[in-house]
């Protein structure tokens, strides 16, 4: 079972470990995950292996969550400058080369050096699926409506000499699952039976967060923490 913290705690972890401090996890703390992650052999799990894989910098384990067909969208409200540059549509390989950066560093399509992330801490508040009520199948899909937080610090960039604590706060994402033998599209590795599931559709459903707009920028020089949608640090990204 994934430990809570509510983001607070979690921003004052961090804070303590940027300061050199160390903390040891209490003797009864759960057993952690097994190297591989969780398998995403059901919806719940499914879930549960997005945030391993998202929180660990897991890319290929992350790219296998995804149909051939996935789309984003990136919330109009908070983030209309990214709706209407994407909307055409954010797809798979936006995904995949976007976390590729974030995860291991790379140029995004701005052609600006990316840092890898030295860490990721990622909050679902919600993480059980329920029957899609949409017109589909509830047997075979899924959503995921949840509350989001995360941490995400990044390594500084000459003349910067302290990393950049990106800080999202209050976000709202619906995640759509489906199973595999209803899945489109998928890769030869990914099982399409009824023994795994995936992610088809994701959308930012963010709203009233004035920060969000425009380009991420960081400081020369001294702390930096800049509160974005995760819409944003994932478009920076990419």
């Amino acid at each position: 079972m994934r430990k809570q913290l509510t983001f607070l705690a979690l921003a004052a972890v961090l804070a303590g470990s940027l300061s050199g401090c160390i903390f040891s996890p209490p003797k009864d703390d759960p057993v952690p995950p097994a190297p591989d992650g969780p398998i995403n052999d059901t919806p719940e799990n499914t879930i549960a292996r997005f945030i391993w894989a998202y929180e660990n910098k897991k890319s290929q384990e992350y790219e296998g969550l995804f149909t051939g067909d996935f789309t984003f969208e990136f919330s109009n409200s908070a983030d209309p400058l990214l709706a209407n540059q994407w909307s055409t549509g954010w797809f798979r390989n936006d995904e995949v080369l976007s976390a590729r950066n974030l995860f291991q560093g790379g140029t995004n399509l701005a052609g600006e050096p990316q840092e890898a992330a030295s860490s990721i801490d990622l909050i679902l508040t919600r993480t059980q699926p329920v029957d899609d009520t949409e017109g589909r199948d509830p047997t075979k899909y899924k959503v995921l409506s949840t509350p989001v937080d995360a941490l995400i610090v990044v390594p500084p960039k000459p003349p910067a000499t302290d990393p950049t604590q990106y800080v999202v706060t209050n976000n709202s994402h619906r995640l759509f699952l489906v199973r595999g033998d209803a899945a489109a599209s998928l890769a030869e590795s990914q099982p399409a039976d009824t023994t795994r599931w995936y992610i088809w559709s994701w959308k930012d459903e963010t709203v009233g967060i004035s920060a969000a707009s425009g380009p991420l920028k960081t400081a020369a020089s001294g702390p930096s923490s800049v509160t974005a949608t995760w819409g944003r640090v994932k478009a920076a990204a990419r």
